[in-house]
């Protein structure tokens, strides 16, 4: 997941509206109940989703 976010904001950045990400206390509550990955962790400090092209990870 962070190769992916490490993409995303090199080389598609101008193609991907990301969401703003989520609050970290919001992030641990969510990960203490749910048992989130780590990658999933990363990548929701990073961006609350989003929308647009990947390139080939479209």
């Amino acid at each position: 997941m962070k190769k992916t976010i490490e993409i995303i904001k090199s080389k598609i950045f101008d193609q991907y509206d990301k969401d703003p990400p989520l609050d970290n206390d919001v992030i641990e509550r969510i990960s203490e109940t749910l048992d989130l990955p780590e990658d999933y962790n990363y990548w929701m400090q990073w961006a609350n989703g989003g929308e647009g092209r990947f390139g080939e990870m479209y």
